[in-house]
């Protein structure tokens, strides 16, 4: 009996790294498809207007926030913008990683080093 419980504690163990691995490549992916230039900023700016554009060219996610948590109709729109590109680039992260040969607490680190700074304090590998 105690190897079943211990067994299936670490079966949901696996479960939960490869969800927070998971949520780090999605929460990066958003970030990256709706940089300067890409095609889903295009639609977001060509649905949203200007204004949910800073200065310096990058989205104003208060702004579009703003926006979207007032009205469920422009939440959808939004979601219509990104939602293809950002499983696209999903997938793409996950191949490419696996085709390269790392696992999955690579991937979680680099990504989050290279766009969270303080993960560094979190996650140290060295």
């Amino acid at each position: 009996m105690l190897l079943w419980v211990l067994l299936l504690l670490l079966l949901l163990f696996f479960v939960v790294v490869v969800v927070v691995a998971v949520v780090v490549v999605v929460v990066v992916v958003v970030v990256e498809v709706v940089e300067p230039g890409k095609s889903a900023l295009k639609l977001i700016v060509k649905q949203f207007g200007n204004e949910v554009l800073q200065s310096d060219g990058t989205l104003d996610r208060k702004k579009l926030g703003k926006l979207i948590f007032e009205d469920e109709s422009k939440r959808y729109t939004l979601n219509k913008c990104t939602l293809p590109y950002i499983q696209r680039a999903m997938i793409w992260e996950i191949i490419k990683y696996f085709l390269k040969g790392k696992q999955w607490d690579s991937l979680c680190s680099t990504h989050l080093k290279q766009n969270l700074p303080i993960a560094d304090t979190f996650w140290d590998h060295n």
